[in-house]
């Protein structure tokens, strides 16, 4: 059902790659990356855009750093309260 959705949709964009971005932009992306590379001294380092990650990946990274501060916050504050105790 999804293959008939056109690129550049909000359903790729939420799945991130090649199928976030419309043609139009990958195509204007390649003739960028190749008016980069004819100006640049070292035309084979010159690398294309990455493509753009999904909102799904971007919430899952969030949801990752969220807990490992959390879970720094509780282990800091443990700290705090046992050195008080021991004072």
């Amino acid at each position: 059902m999804t293959m008939y959705l056109p690129r550049g949709s909000a359903v790729w964009e939420y799945y991130g790659g090649h199928l976030a971005i419309t043609a139009e932009t990958e195509s204007l992306w390649l003739v960028e990356q190749a008016t980069i590379a004819v100006a640049s001294s070292k035309p084979e380092k010159v690398k294309p855009r990455p493509y753009p990650v999904g909102v799904r990946e971007r919430e899952e990274t969030t949801e990752y750093v969220t807990s490992q501060a959390e879970a720094w916050r509780k282990k800091q504050q443990a700290r705090l309260e046992a050195e008080s105790a021991s004072s």
